[in-house]
């Protein structure tokens, strides 16, 4: 019998053997990163426990290296028994981060606003990484021990070392602006105080999709500087707005905290007054147009306080552009409702 061709069950082993190692480096080596980086935040002061010399996930030593060297050790582990292409050394990372993401959504390690803003960068670096380990067997006969540990190990030295840099708080502003055919005194009615919101008058949103409450209503106690609003989105969650400056029909401007919020209401690294995040003020400025329209500014100010705050802060300014893009669209549908609800008064074309 000819032994030339390996059996036909070992060559679907050959094929798919690199892709399993994938899978497997992701539950050997990725989710347990995850573990040990878990809970931990940026070191405090007198703090003698692991988290002394260890970020937390929200760091670069995680979101960067983790990643890096989950791809580098899975192009090195598919290697040891046959040669890895370029197009494995760039896709098999992908299983790799593939399989430590399902496990920690469905073990609820992370959530989902968390998950869909690290994926992208989870399979850039994976694959930045694999490519490197590829590179790197290129230029050496076969793969070995030392320089797979060494690669294990990378990403913990790189949070000892990032222990000792501090998170830098940053603030950002967004800017919304919508025109709404209604004259200034209708959209003022819609912003004061915004009545409870059904579900169907809520466009689709991207930060809604990932898993962000959903607004619900704000109330005004007091028309006037210094009165309180205060504003209910799902799952509990509820901020109060100081009122900061009020000119009818012009400016309504207010402070912003965290009044009650749930643990289930957002992931732990996008809680609002957080260690990470906040949200400070929010400003509606009205203008009104020669048309008899109203344009209507919506400007708010939030905080990052992490090592990766420019790539963090283009994801958190895009979510709260949406966030506000979704409260205008709403206010802007009512006040056009109101206004053709309305009957013409005399003189005035129908």
């Amino acid at each position: 019998m000819s032994t030339e061709n390996p059996p036909q069950q070992k060559q679907w082993w050959l094929r798919t053997r690199p892709w399993a190692m994938g899978a497997l480096i992701g539950l050997a080596y990725t989710v347990p990163a995850r573990l040990i980086f878990f809970g931990l935040g940026w070191p405090k002061e007198g703090d003698q426990s692991l988290a002394f010399w260890l970020v937390g996930a929200m760091s670069t030593a995680f979101l960067f290296g983790v990643p890096a060297a989950t791809g580098a050790l899975a192009v090195e582990a598919a290697a040891r028994k046959s040669p890895v292409t370029l197009t494995q050394a760039i896709l098999l990372p992908w299983v790799a981060c593939a399989t430590a993401i399902a496990v920690a959504a469905i073990t609820l390690i992370e959530g989902s606003i968390c998950i869909f803003l690290a994926a992208p960068v989870f399979f850039g670096m994976g694959s930045v990484g694999g490519v490197a380990m590829w590179l790197l067997q290129r230029a050496r006969r076969k793969p070995g021990a030392p320089v797979a540990l060494s690669v294990a190990l990378l990403p913990l030295l790189w949070g000892g070392a990032e222990a000792n840099v501090r998170g830098q708080p940053s603030l950002y502003r967004v800017d919304n602006v919508q025109e709404i055919a209604a004259p200034p005194a209708v959209v003022w009615r819609h912003i004061a105080s915004v009545d409870p919101i059904a579900p169907e008058e809520l466009p689709w949103s991207l930060s809604h999709a990932i898993g962000l409450p959903r607004p619900i209503a704000a109330t005004l106690t007091d028309q006037r500087h210094g009165g309180v609003r205060r504003a209910t989105f799902e799952r509990g969650l509820v901020f109060r707005e100081e009122v900061t400056d009020w000119q009818e029909q012009k400016t309504l401007a207010f402070s912003i905290a965290a009044e009650q919020a749930p643990a289930e209401a957002l992931d732990e690294h996008v809680v609002v007054g957080g260690q990470y995040f906040d949200v400070i003020d929010g400003r509606y400025t009205l203008r009104a147009l020669p048309n008899g329209h109203t344009e209507l500014s919506l400007t708010s100010t939030h905080r990052l306080t992490t090592t990766l705050n420019g790539y963090a802060g283009i994801w958190s300014q895009a979510i709260m552009w949406d966030l506000q893009r979704v409260i205008m669209r709403v206010v802007a549908a009512r006040c056009e409702a109101a206004v053709a609800a309305k009957p013409p008064q005399a003189g005035q074309p129908r």
